[in-house]
Formats: structure tokens, C-alpha cells, sequence
């Protein structure tokens, strides 16, 4: 089968490519399939089915975007203040990045697509909370910011966006 960390990273890749074009329910196995030239037998050797791809996909993109923008975020602050108000507008800008895909989950009053995207985003937010109040040693709970906030941030971006 190869390297299955190049091929998962393909699927998550195709999904994605997808929903910048057509609705989720729209989109079949077989379409993500075609898509990176590999049978479906391939596609459920890794996923149990498309809702099981969109939340490993979610989380993976979102943890590589976001890292990436939280260590630019981290070299240049210090103040925690500040990488609070830099976090938030990066998950803004992300949020704003990938509007057309987010757009695309939501179908005839389903949302299921959308909550399997919004817990991937919402969890990643958080871990990086977590991780940054760690670093600079504040004693705040964890979840502070990630559950309480982010659901108000993330319902302000969607709405905006949509």
C-alpha cells in the first residue's frame, strides 16, 4: 500500500479539494478515491467511512496550519495578553482561509458534518491554549478559554463567514 502517511495525508487532501467545490453530502468515497488514484478497498484499509476521513482530516489540517501559525505567534510575544489576542485572529484568519469548505459542510438543516469540524477545531484551540498558558506559566484551567470562549469566537466567525 506504500506509505500510509502519504496516502492518509491524500485523502485528507482530496476531501478538502472537494469541499471547496461541492457540498459534503454530495461528495462520494469514490470521488475522493479517483481523486488520489486509489481503490476504495484503500480508502476503508484507513477510514471507516467519509464522517470517520472528515474529523482525522479536520484535526490534521487544523494542527499543521495552526501550529504553524502559533510558532510565528510565540517567537515574536512574550505578554500573554498578546498571544491570546494573536491566537484569536489566527483562528479568524484560519476560519476565513477555509470559509468555502466550512460553507460546504452545512447541508438542508444537517450539521452533524459541521459539529465533526467544529470539535476538531475547538479541540485543537484549546491543546493550544493549554500548552501556551503552560509555557508561560500561568495557572488557568484548560478549558477556560477553549470550551467557554471559543464557542462564543467560533459562532461570531461562522455566522460572519456564512
Amino acid at each position: 500500500m506504500g506509505n500510509p502517511d502519504k496516502t492518509k495525508k491524500e485523502f485528507e487532501k482530496s476531501l478538502f479539494k472537494l469541499l471547496s467545490k461541492k457540498n459534503y453530502h454530495d461528495i462520494t468515497v469514490n470521488e475522493i478515491c479517483s481523486l488520489v488514484n486509489k481503490t476504495k478497498m484503500t480508502f476503508y484499509h484507513y477510514y471507516k467511512d467519509k464522517d470517520n476521513l472528515l474529523a482525522l482530516a479536520s484535526i490534521n489540517l487544523i494542527n499543521e496550519e495552526y501550529d504553524d501559525a502559533y510558532k510565528k505567534i510565540l517567537k515574536k510575544e512574550t505578554d500573554q495578553e498578546e498571544i491570546e489576542y494573536q491566537s484569536i485572529l489566527a483562528t479568524y484568519d484560519w476560519v476565513a482561509k477555509h470559509y468555502k469548505q466550512i460553507q460546504n459542510l452545512i447541508y438542508e438543516g444537517d450539521t452533524f458534518p459541521m459539529e465533526i469540524f467544529k470539535n476538531a477545531l475547538s479541540n485543537n484551540y484549546g491543546k493550544f491554549l493549554t500548552e501556551t498558558i503552560k509555557s508561560v506559566g500561568y495557572d488557568v484551567p484548560s478549558d477556560y478559554l477553549s470550551i467557554f470562549f471559543f464557542e462564543g469566537l467560533y459562532g461570531l466567525f461562522i455566522d460572519i463567514l456564512l
